[in-house]
């Protein structure tokens, strides 16, 4: 993910999420033609055929040598689901890499939108929560170092108002949590 434009390297960014979401874009259109079908093709009132049903089936066999474009039909739909696919699950991926980094502890992590995606809010969203995130853990770390100063190497206090000004710091960036 970058600013200046994505360049597609692989067809395939998540494999396995990838093809679910082409398959299920792909069903969709198979059960519209599947009921489209049954509409046209279902026997009518009596079992006698309708006028409409009789009129298609004339149509379709004086076609019937010509219904192989149906194959790179099919073909074009699934690639255009594949396609969209990579829209959703390319931004998905990236989002679920940074999450993991940040689990991990790596709070330098960014995620940076395609141009025109439609996730660039979430991801806003995300990274203004790493941001929030890496500032109170820098805080505490500066609290738990003024801490051990106030207190020394070997425990003892050497300054109690100092101990007791770090202790209230760190006490106000954990009261940021609920618990």
């Amino acid at each position: 993910m970058t600013d200046r434009g994505y360049k597609r390297r692989k067809m395939f960014i998540d494999t396995r999420e990838q093809v679910t979401f082409a398959i299920r874009s792909t069903a969709h259109v198979g059960i519209f033609l599947l009921a489209a079908c049954i509409l046209i093709y279902g026997p009518g009132e009596g079992g006698r055929l309708s006028g409409i049903q009789r009129i298609t089936n004339e149509f379709l066999y004086n076609i019937s040598d010509r219904l192989w474009f149906l194959i790179p039909a099919f073909a074009l739909v699934w690639m255009i689901s594949v396609i969209g696919s990579h829209r959703v699950v390319g931004p998905v991926f990236g989002f679920k890499n940074a999450l993991r980094s940040v689990v991990g502890g790596d709070l330098t992590t960014r995620l940076t939108p395609r141009a025109g995606d439609h996730f660039a809010e979430l991801a806003a969203l995300i990274n203004h929560v790493i941001d929030v995130e890496h500032d109170n853990v820098q805080a505490l770390a500066e609290a738990r170092g003024k801490l051990n100063e106030a207190l020394g190497e070997s425990g003892e206090v050497k300054d109690a108002a100092a101990a007791r000004e770090a202790a209230a710091e760190l006490g106000e960036i954990l009261g940021r949590y609920k618990l």
